[in-house]
């Protein structure tokens, strides 16, 4: 007669399937990748590009920041912490813009704005 343990583990072993092995952490890199490559991102191609421009250059900065949005040449990036929007206008504020202009022109952004709060539509 089979004991309890193994008769839950031979149940659990006999009905894994693919779909299990995605429920467990993946790196965010690859999550980030498989978004990017997937197409689900709609509009225009240069807002696409903008992710993945943000992405190769700027990469420590969108782990502190996130994209408000483009709007009449502006983008807006939000910080949480005040002191952290100070310190990232001055490193990244002008090396961000610059990057941005070279890499991605058909996006017209002529201004980065870093903005704080709890709120970050506005």
């Amino acid at each position: 007669m089979e004991n309890v343990p193994d008769k839950q583990l031979r149940f659990v072993q006999n009905n894994r399937d693919s779909r299990v092995n995605r429920r467990f952490p993946v790196p965010i890199g690859t999550v980030a990748a498989e978004w990017l490559n997937s197409g689900s991102m709609t509009g225009p191609t240069w807002r696409r590009q903008l992710s993945t421009v943000l992405s190769e250059y700027a990469g420590p900065l969108m782990e502190v920041a996130s994209i408000v949005g483009v709007r009449k040449g502006e983008l807006k990036l939000h910080v949480y912490e005040p002191a952290l929007m100070y310190s990232l206008r001055m490193t990244w504020e002008q090396h961000l813009l610059n990057v941005l202009q070279a890499e991605l022109p058909a996006a017209g952004i002529h201004v980065v704005r870093f903005t704080t709060g709890t709120n970050p539509s506005k």
